[in-house]
């Protein structure tokens, strides 16, 4: 029965036979003597210990709990005599050493604290593949700028390789033996390079010197950095210019809008008889002007702050910055925000007058026709004839006002079968209104005029409703229902109001004029 005691070695406590330790710590101590001269021999000794404490823990299993001189052996014969390398041809030993050691162990993959820009994965990668690292940067950057997927593997093998962090996970990197030789070494290599550094500093060739951000793919990258940069500041110069154009082509429209409204100017141009005035406008949808007027000016304040955003950004883009910028950042925004709101609050509410739509409907039988003959004309258009281009016309087209009352010219005259012998004229209303019941009282007051004449069928292309009712897309749909076998006559005029009518010929309306057709089994057809 062997006498044993706990250790700590390198943050880690194993139990070992008092023996053992004891021939543990005689060695660890002659490495100390032999590196006394070295400037970092704690560091050193530190890392001597982490390889010792690692070697041992591999040693352990679960029914192993002990170490004993077996395993303390096992760790000299690895790590080596340290007066090995205390004689003069240390550095030969060591060199033969290392190349053996190269050529012969497994190399571990690590991130390279000491050869990277970013996270150090192709300085591991180069190492582990024993190649220059950078083929895996351009590697990486080419596969970014052709397929974009350079990032994604990049950030993947940043999370799942560790860094090496200690002088022997540097070593068991670069495949070289993690031996107080090699360990030793690799310190004295460290510190010359940090002297080197420092001295170039000291002498003005830069703190960059020795460092891999003056290589030759950090040259690339800055260099595009920078031509990214030069494009940016280009760009943004025209950019300001657009912003400041942009501004002041808002800002005019935004004057006249306002003139407009305040001294009662032409507003909307609906044809070549005028344009409503901003108060009638105003009539069209709205109970009262100023409702019409409060959606006026926040529309307006909404549009000058943002023509205000956009000269501040683009003199701001072109080097003139304004003074009190924090104030001007936070103001716009809410001013925007506030007018903007208020603004789409009071259009939808506007909107919504025509959520729902409504007919009325009148049907009447015509009176005897003398003959199997139905001649249909439309009256003079005193408003809209002159400018109407076959229903197509924008609505406000087709829209004017009148001694208090609305005129419009959304007439459409349709033909279809009649379901019996009769003759029959059948007149649709159609309105919009915030409720149905709204819609179909304002579809009621439209005044529509047509007349029989004996064999002549006479229909006016407008109709009018009372000023109070407001707009409310308003139309008139008229179908004439023709019995089966009898003729009609579109009169010269009649393209004014008849809309889409079907044919056999599948002939346009236009040139349905001034034509007879017949109501056959197939439908309308030409009648020669």
């Amino acid at each position: 029965m062997n006498k044993t005691v706990t250790i700590n070695l390198a943050g880690f406590s194993f139990t070992i036979e008092e023996q053992a330790y004891e021939e543990l710590k005689t060695y660890l101590d002659t490495i100390r003597s032999f590196l006394s001269d070295e400037e970092d021999v704690d560091e050193i000794m530190l890392d001597i210990e982490r390889r010792v404490a690692e070697l041992m823990q591999d040693r352990l299993t679960e029914n192993r709990e002990v170490l004993d001189q077996t395993d303390v052996e096992h760790v000299m014969d690895i790590l080596g005599d340290p007066s090995y390398f205390k004689g003069d041809n240390s550095d030969a030993e060591t060199e033969e050493s290392g190349s053996k050691s190269r050529k012969g162990r497994t190399r571990k993959i690590y991130r390279n604290p000491d050869n990277q820009i970013i996270g150090g994965v192709c300085g591991g990668l180069g190492a582990y593949f024993n190649v220059d690292p950078i083929i895996f940067r351009l590697i990486f950057v080419l596969s970014l700028i052709i397929w974009g997927v350079g990032i994604l593997p990049y950030i993947i093998l940043w999370a799942v390789i560790p860094e090496a962090k200690t002088t022997a996970e540097k070593l068991e990197m670069e495949g070289e033996d993690v031996n107080i030789e090699n360990i030793k070494n690799r310190f004295k290599k460290e510190s010359e390079n940090v002297k080197k550094s420092f001295q170039n500093f000291k002498n003005g060739k830069g703190s960059k010197a020795g460092s891999q951000i003056s290589d030759g793919l950090h040259q690339i990258l800055e260099f595009i950095a920078a031509l990214f940069k030069m494009i940016w500041n280009v760009a943004k110069k025209f950019l300001g210019i657009g912003a400041i154009i942009a501004g002041s082509l808002l800002s005019v429209a935004g004057i006249m809008i306002l003139f407009g409204a305040v001294f009662n100017f032409p507003f909307v141009t609906v044809n070549e008889m005028g344009a409503f005035t901003s108060h009638e406008f105003a009539t069209l949808f709205f109970d009262t002007t100023s409702e019409f007027n409060f959606i006026v000016f926040t529309g307006l304040l909404f549009l000058f702050t943002l023509v205000a955003a956009l000269l501040i950004s683009g003199f701001s883009a072109l080097g003139f910055r304004p003074k009190n910028r924090t104030f001007i950042g936070i103001s716009i925004p809410v001013i925007l925000i506030i007018s903007l709101c208020i603004f789409v609050s009071f259009t939808a509410s506007a909107v919504f007058q025509f959520k729902n739509k409504a007919k009325f409907t009148e049907k009447i039988i015509l009176d005897q026709v003398p003959s199997d003959t139905l001649i249909i004309g439309a009256r003079e258009d005193g408003y809209f004839s002159p400018h109407f281009v076959h229903h197509q016309d924008h609505i406000l087209d087709l829209l004017t006002i009148e001694d208090d009352v609305f005129v419009s010219g959304r007439v459409f005259v349709d033909v279809a079968p009649a379901r019996d012998s009769l003759w029959m004229v059948e007149v649709k209303k159609y309105a919009h209104g915030k409720t149905t019941k709204e819609a179909r009282e304002k579809a009621e007051g439209i005044q529509y005029n047509w007349n029989q004449n004996g064999q002549h069928l006479w229909f006016d292309p407008i109709f009018t409703w009372d000023k109070n009712l407001k707009y409310r897309a308003q139309e008139v749909w008229i179908t004439i229902h023709v019995p089966k076998d009898k003729i009609i006559f579109l009169s010269e005029g009649t393209d004014r109001v008849i809309y889409d009518i079907d044919n056999v010929q599948n002939m346009y309306d236009g040139r349905m004029v001034s034509k007879y057709w017949k109501m056959s089994s197939k439908g309308l057809t030409l009648s020669e």
